[in-house]
């Protein structure tokens, strides 16, 4: 998981260049639920049910607050832009991400 958030936000910076540090930070931060609930194949999220979603949302939002960053990022298949990259150089999935397409991070 380390490496592929190095990735993620390595990727998204060359994608992104100019953009401020702290959009580095929550590109890199992407992830962060799964360092508290663990890494599950998107199966195991959809039959776990909507709890998984929310517990996911909570947590990163937590993650997000710690650091500065705003507690509610861009997420779902438009957000995948800037993970799918990373995804095809060696982790097994993703669901959710910060990226939207062309001027950076999209909010809510």
């Amino acid at each position: 998981m380390a490496e592929h958030s190095l990735l993620v936000e390595e990727i998204f910076a060359r994608q992104n260049p100019g953009l401020p540090v702290k959009w580095r930070l929550a590109a890199l931060l992407h992830d962060a639920p799964e360092y508290v609930i663990g890494d599950m194949i998107s199966p195991v999220k959809a039959a776990v049910g909507a709890g998984y979603g929310e517990l996911d949302a909570r947590l990163a939002a937590a993650v997000h607050l710690r650091f500065g960053l705003l507690t509610v990022l861009l997420t779902g298949e438009e957000g995948d832009q800037g993970c799918r990259p990373a995804v095809g150089l060696g982790r097994g999935g993703a669901d959710r991400g910060l990226f939207g397409r062309g001027g950076g991070p999209v909010l809510w």
